[in-house]
C-alpha cells in the first residue's frame, strides 16, 4: 500500500508540472525571441465577425434596396418619387388625389345678386296729348341698379331688378310755332326709375361677358320744389338692354362694368292739380360699376 501511495504521489506531481508547462508561452520555433504578447489570445478572437454568416456577407451596400427600386417584399418604406406604392401595400395619393371638386367656383350658376351704381344721362322729349309744341328736357345724374334672381341654367339668369337715375334742374327746351326757348329748370329734380323682370346672359359660364335685358313699369317723377301744384307722375312701359364685362375677386364674387340703354313711352294725366295729358319719350344711357354675387 505504501509502494501504491508513492506511485499516485508521483503521479499527480508529474501531471502539475505537465500542466504547467502547457500553460506557458512556448518559444518559438528556430529559438528565436518571442514576440510581445506571443502566444496570447487576440482582441475579439473567438467572437463572430460583423456580417460573419450572412449571405452577401462583406459585399457593399447587401440588404439596402437599389437606388430607383422600391424596398423589397413584406419590408415597410414609401415608394420613390414619382412612383406609386406596389398592390396591396400602403402609402399616401398624390396632393389632391381624390378630392372633390367645388363646380360651383368662378362659375355662374344657383343665387344671383347685382348692384350697379354709376352716371348717366337723362333724355326727355314731352309732347301735349291734343296741340302743338313739344319740350326737351336733357340733364346728367346718378344711375343705379339692384337686381336678385336665380339661374335655370348655366349662364343665363332671371330674376327681378329695380334701376333708375335722377337729375337735379336740367336744361330744358321749348319748342312752339317755330320759335325755340331754352331755360334751366331751376328747383327741379327729375327722377326716372323702373321695377319689372330681368334676363341676364354670360355667353361663357365661366367667363365675364354678359348681356342683359329688363323689362319693367316706368316711372318718371317731377318734383318742383318752388310750385307744389307743378309736379308731374308719368307711368308706361320700359325696356333696357345692357352689355357688360366681370371680372372674378372672390370663389363667388365678380366686379365690373355695365353700360346700360333705357327707353320708355311713359303718359300723365295731370300737372300739379290740372288735367293735362302728356306723353313723354325717354332715352337713358348710363355706365355702372357693378359687384355681383353669382
Amino acid at each position: 500500500m505504501k509502494a501504491l501511495g508513492m506511485m499516485l504521489a508521483a503521479a499527480g506531481v508529474t501531471g502539475l508540472m505537465a500542466s504547467t508547462a502547457f500553460a506557458q508561452p512556448q518559444p518559438p520555433p528556430g529559438g528565436q525571441p518571442a514576440q510581445p504578447g506571443y502566444g496570447q489570445p487576440q482582441p475579439g478572437y473567438g467572437q463572430p465577425q460583423p456580417g460573419y454568416g450572412q449571405p452577401g456577407y462583406g459585399q457593399p451596400g447587401y440588404g439596402q434596396p437599389q437606388p430607383g427600386y422600391g424596398p423589397p417584399p413584406g419590408q415597410g418604406g414609401y415608394p420613390p418619387p414619382g412612383y406609386a406604392p406596389p398592390p396591396g401595400q400602403g402609402g399616401y395619393p398624390p396632393p389632391g388625389y381624390g378630392a372633390a371638386q367645388d363646380e360651383s367656383v368662378h362659375f355662374h350658376d344657383g343665387f344671383y345678386f347685382r348692384f350697379g351704381l354709376g352716371i348717366g344721362s337723362l333724355h326727355v322729349n314731352t309732347t301735349p296729348d291734343e296741340g302743338e309744341g313739344e319740350i326737351i328736357t336733357t340733364g346728367t345724374g346718378g344711375a343705379v341698379e339692384i337686381a336678385l334672381g336665380g339661374t335655370p341654367t348655366p349662364g343665363f339668369v332671371l330674376g327681378g331688378a329695380i334701376s333708375g337715375m335722377s337729375v337735379s334742374e336740367p336744361d330744358m327746351e321749348m319748342k312752339l310755332g317755330g320759335e325755340s326757348y331754352k331755360d334751366t329748370a331751376k328747383d327741379e329734380t327729375w327722377t326716372q326709375s323702373s321695377i319689372g323682370l330681368f334676363a341676364d346672359y354670360y355667353f361663357d359660364p365661366e367667363g365675364g361677358f354678359h348681356a342683359q335685358g329688363l323689362l319693367a313699369l316706368g316711372v318718371l317723377a317731377v318734383d318742383d320744389t318752388s310750385e307744389a301744384d307743378a309736379d308731374v307722375s308719368a307711368t308706361g312701359p320700359l325696356f333696357a338692354l345692357g352689355l357688360g364685362y366681370e371680372g372674378w375677386i372672390a370663389e363667388q364674387w365678380g366686379i365690373g362694368v355695365l353700360g346700360r340703354l333705357t327707353y320708355a313711352s311713359l303718359k300723365s294725366d295731370k300737372i300739379g292739380d290740372d288735367d293735362v295729358k302728356l306723353n313723354h319719350t325717354v332715352i337713358s344711357p348710363a355706365l355702372l360699376l357693378t359687384i355681383t354675387c353669382h
